[in-house]
């Protein structure tokens, strides 16, 4: 292999590193424990990204009430079965 095929193909492993790597996150990490011990429930999050997850599972405002408007729905009738 040529000088310059060495060169490239090194950087292109480099450069397949160097954005496999950049998906993982980094440390620090924090768990908790959910479950009992010794069964492997536990909560892995990253304290940076946890601001963002609040504000994305807040609860929406309700709507409001529609009141007794509106036609009401006949009651069931009961048939016997003998």
């Amino acid at each position: 292999m040529s000088f310059t095929l060495r060169l490239v193909v090194g950087g292109a492993v480099l450069a397949a590193a160097a954005v496999i790597l950049s998906q993982a996150e980094r440390p620090p990490m924090q768990s908790i424990q959910r479950g009992y011990r010794g069964t492997g429930m536990a909560e892995i999050y990253n304290p940076r990204l946890l601001a963002q997850t609040v504000v994305a599972n807040q609860v929406p405002v309700a709507l409001p009430s529609l009141g007794n408007s509106g036609q009401r729905r006949a009651p069931p009738t009961r048939t016997s079965r003998c």
